[in-house]
């Protein structure tokens, strides 16, 4: 499967949900270069879909997972990493705050002066 083709099955997959589509996702993310551009891109994709889309509490949790795999991937070189290193690094990135989505700046107030 083409580069291009993973990607765009990762988005439908974590769009459509389908049964077992984390383990899917997953393996989508450990058969992509950790270097590679898409596995940047799907970085993004689990990010839009864990802020701007309707999820269950479920689903933001198993997104969660999905986004350290990927974080894992990239950062500790580990293409299938185990629930116990993915849950120390949700806890690492939950201290950071990284899951809260940034703050949009306002500048309709200096707009207005």
């Amino acid at each position: 499967m083409s580069d291009y083709l993973r990607l765009m099955n990762f988005a439908c997959l974590v769009r459509a949900k389908p049964n077992d589509w984390t383990d899917a996702s997953k393996n989508t993310v450990a058969k992509t270069d950790r270097k590679a551009f898409n596995l940047r891109s799907m970085l993004q994709i689990a990010f839009n879909q864990y802020y701007d889309e309707v999820n269950t509490g479920g689903e933001r949790e198993e997104l969660k997972k999905l986004i350290a795999t990927i974080r894992i991937k990239r950062d500790l070189k580990k293409d299938y990493p185990g629930e116990k290193i993915i849950s120390k690094v949700i806890d690492k990135l939950e201290e950071r705050e990284y899951f809260e989505k940034p703050a949009v700046e306002d500048d309709s107030a200096t707009k207005n002066s």
